[in-house]
């Protein structure tokens, strides 16, 4: 890929399997949609899109049919393993400058957190097994930002259950001790959720005195 695509100033890095990076000397001038949002779906509707679109999917055509003549495809062929077959653009952007950490007290296993963190040159340490742990390794932080990592659910995995156990697991671990904390001993001053979907929810110590408001564990809002 390299090779082919150098006159066009593309750089395809692979440190991990999972995780292909894909460096650009300029604005791609496109548009992309995350890659969960594609799978078990119409792709043409989600290729990229902007002014540069049909450049891109003449470029994204050609590495189709590269990976398609690949003696490694050929090799994965013969093994009955799934083909390399394209590449899917999402996730570009350019690295920001003069970031800060958003808390005191950083904890995340993803690779996009702990580069962030990386950048602005906070430590960051790992995600806790649950609530207990994490409040016991941010003693005498002032604040502090928790990464979960969550299982999304796709009605295409046609495992709805092991989305459900996931969600059961998140409420024991963390929302159930967080909002004892919360409603009975006030050991937190506030929790402040962001699900990712460009909101923001927010619960206060204060909320412990709205005893008539009783607490709903997080698997009955699904």
């Amino acid at each position: 890929f390299n090779q082919t695509f150098a006159t066009d100033g593309l750089r395809l890095d692979a440190p991990r399997p999972d995780r292909w990076y894909l460096r650009l000397p300029d604005d791609p001038g496109v548009r992309t949609h995350p890659l969960e949002n594609a799978i078990g779906r119409d792709i043409q509707p989600l290729l990229p899109y902007g002014p540069a679109s049909r450049r891109w999917h003449t470029l994204l055509t050609e590495a189709q049919m590269l990976f398609h003549a690949h003696p490694v495809n050929r090799t994965r062929e013969e093994r009955n393993q799934p083909l390399l077959n394209g590449i899917w653009l999402w996730g570009g952007g350019v690295c920001p400058t003069g970031i800060r950490a958003p808390a005191a007290g950083l904890y995340a296993n993803d690779p996009l957190t702990r580069g962030l963190a990386r950048l602005a040159g906070t430590t960051v340490g790992p995600v806790p097994a649950n609530a207990g742990d994490w409040l016991d390794a941010a003693a005498g932080e002032a604040d502090g930002l928790v990464v979960l990592e969550t299982t999304r659910f796709d009605p295409m995995d046609d495992d709805p259950s092991a989305w459900a156990g996931h969600i059961v697991e998140l409420e024991r671990a963390w929302f159930a001790p967080c909002r004892q904390l919360l409603l009975r001993t006030g050991g937190l001053a506030a929790l402040h959720l962001h699900p990712g979907n460009g909101r923001l929810y927010t619960v206060t110590s204060a909320a412990r005195w709205r005893f008539w408001r009783h607490p709903r564990p997080l698997p009955t809002h699904f």
